[in-house]
C-alpha cells in the first residue's frame, strides 16, 4: 500500500517545516516537546514514526504558530489509530455544524447579513466543518452526507 509511506513522508515533511517555521532547532523542539533532540532527528528522517501522542503536541505547537495546514496534518496523525471513533465523531460534528449554520442563516435574515458576530460564528463553524472533513473525507460520499 502506498498511502501509508506517503502519509509518513507527509508527516515527516510537516514536522521539519513546523520546526523551521517556528524558528526552532532540533534541540529547542525536543525541549518543548519533552524529548531528546535525537528523537526529533529520527522522526524527521523517518527512522522513528511520529506517534499519535507526539502528533498531539505538534498539533498544539502548529496552532500556537498559526500554521493551520500543518496542524491539520498532525490532527489526522493523532486520530489515525481510531477509525471507528473518527467516523462517528465526523458524522456528529457535521450534523451539529449543519444545524448551527441553519440557525446562523436564520439570524442573518433577522439582524442583517453583515453582522460581525454572526460572521465570526460562521467562521468557527466552517473550521469545525473542515475538521470533520479531515476526520472522514468520505462522509460526503455516504447516503445522507451530502449537504
Amino acid at each position: 500500500m502506498t498511502s501509508r509511506p506517503r502519509s509518513r513522508a507527509r508527516v515527516r515533511a510537516a514536522l521539519t517545516e513546523l520546526r523551521e517555521r517556528a524558528g526552532l532547532t532540533q534541540e529547542d523542539l525536543g525541549r518543548r516537546l519533552g524529548c531528546h533532540p535525537t528523537l526529533i532527528s529520527h522522526m524527521e528522517h523517518g527512522r522513528k514514526p511520529v506517534t499519535p501522542a507526539m502528533a498531539v503536541k505538534l498539533l498544539e505547537l502548529a496552532r500556537q504558530h498559526a500554521l493551520g495546514r500543518l496542524a491539520d496534518v498532525f490532527f489526522s496523525t493523532a486520530l489515525a489509530p481510531h477509525p471507528a471513533f473518527v467516523a462517528g465523531l465526523s458524522a456528529e460534528l457535521s450534523g451539529a455544524v449543519m444545524g448551527a449554520m441553519s440557525a446562523v442563516e436564520s439570524l442573518s435574515r433577522t439582524v442583517g447579513p453583515n453582522n460581525a458576530d454572526l460572521e465570526q460564528i460562521a467562521d468557527v463553524l466552517n473550521r469545525i466543518w473542515h475538521m470533520s472533513r479531515l476526520l472522514d473525507p468520505s462522509f460526503l460520499e455516504k447516503p445522507g452526507g451530502d449537504v
